[in-house]
């Protein structure tokens, strides 16, 4: 049986790693069309908008994944089938329960490759892809720190601690500095946003330091002289999908200890946790389709088949994670959802075939 495992389990492997190869270089594509209508764009070149598209390219593989696994499932069984090495092998007695277990292993390699990605490649690579972007585009350096971000704008440094939609800003830091280097004005807003092309802070508090002392300051609303627009700004923001499981355990730890809302960051979460048993489900739901259509379809309906099971299980996916928000779901139901779904289908079509 080591040999049977082997034999299915390399042929679904290698089929499904050679589609996910095309798919991304046709994705990367696309996506390098895209990029290039930014190129000419202040310090951004089309050498760097090639960078930007490879280094998303693990993120990509990454969300791939559970649509070419399905697919690439389907079609190395339906070779398998097609060359009549299927029906010899359920002739010989193996039953579809010991198939499926020679699937479920080629599964678990595919997860495990999506770990690999999902943790340690794809992360580092698409925040600095974007760190690249951001400062070819905007010519303003920003670090992502625990506690927000940090920018320079002419003499001053800020921190930034969160960013919200429509252009508001809360909790901003602005140190003012001298020729000399020296600290000068140390400012803090509670909120910012941003109107008419100015930015407007509410509830300031600064301290003044000159050479006869330090002063304070509370000022209800105030303009603020910046070279940051919105547009900077949003360029910077790391997505939660493109942090690892553990950077997202820690900013979730950081932002309920702040009271702030973290529900989008969990469903993220929960979406790396889930991801590899994705995987695995949608590579075995082939083996109940691919067994009971032997004599009914041929490679292309079955192909046709297994793309628009992908298609269904990336929709009921973000239709889930949705719904999660709108209606208060806890996020890891939410995201394990359309996955339980697909095992509790694909083990009533095994029961049928």
């Amino acid at each position: 049986m080591k040999i049977l495992d082997r034999y299915i389990g390399l042929a679904v492997v290698k089929t499904t790693l050679i589609m996910l190869a095309g798919l991304v270089a046709l994705s990367s594509f696309f996506s390098l069309i895209d990029e290039l209508s930014r190129a000419g764009q202040a310090n951004y070149s089309i050498l760097q908008a090639v960078e930007y598209t490879m280094l998303n390219v693990p993120q990509q593989a990454y969300d791939l994944l559970p649509l070419v696994a399905v697919v690439g499932g389907m079609v190395a069984l339906s070779i398998l089938a097609r060359n009549g090495e299927l029906t010899i092998v359920r002739g010989a007695g193996v039953s579809s329960a010991r198939v499926l277990l020679s699937v479920l292993r080629a599964g678990l390699l595919l997860a495990v490759l999506a770990i690999v990605l999902g943790e340690f490649i794809a992360p580092p690579a698409a925040q600095y892809a974007r760190h690249l972007r951001s400062v070819a585009l905007t010519q303003q350096l920003f670090l992502k720190a625990r506690h927000g971000y940090w920018t320079r704008d002419g003499q001053s440094f800020i921190n930034i601690r969160r960013i919200l939609p429509g252009d508001r800003l809360e909790q901003i830091y602005i140190y003012e500095f001298d020729d000399a280097k020296r600290l000068r004005t140390s400012t803090f807003a509670k909120r910012a946003h941003y109107s008419d092309g100015q930015w407007f802070l509410e509830d300031l508090e600064q301290i003044f330091i000159d050479d006869d002392g330090v002063s304070k300051s509370k000022i209800a609303r105030a303009k603020w002289e910046s070279a940051l627009r919105p547009d900077m700004i949003n360029s910077v923001i790391v997505k939660p999908k493109h942090l690892s499981a553990w950077q997202l355990f820690d900013y979730i730890g950081y932002l309920k200890s702040n009271g702030q809302e973290s529900v989008l960051y969990e469903q993220a979460l929960w979406g790396k946790l889930t991801h590899p048993f994705a995987i695995g489900a949608m590579v075995l739901i082939a083996v109940p389709i691919v067994l009971a259509s032997l004599q009914g379809f041929g490679m292309a309906q079955r192909v046709l088949m297994a793309a628009l099971v992908g298609v269904a299980f990336h929709v009921s996916t973000e239709m889930s994670a949705h719904l999660g928000i709108v209606y208060n779901i806890n996020p890891g139901i939410s995201m394990a959802v359309p996955t339980l779904i697909i095992i509790a289908i694909t083990l009533v079509l095994m029961r049928r075939a």
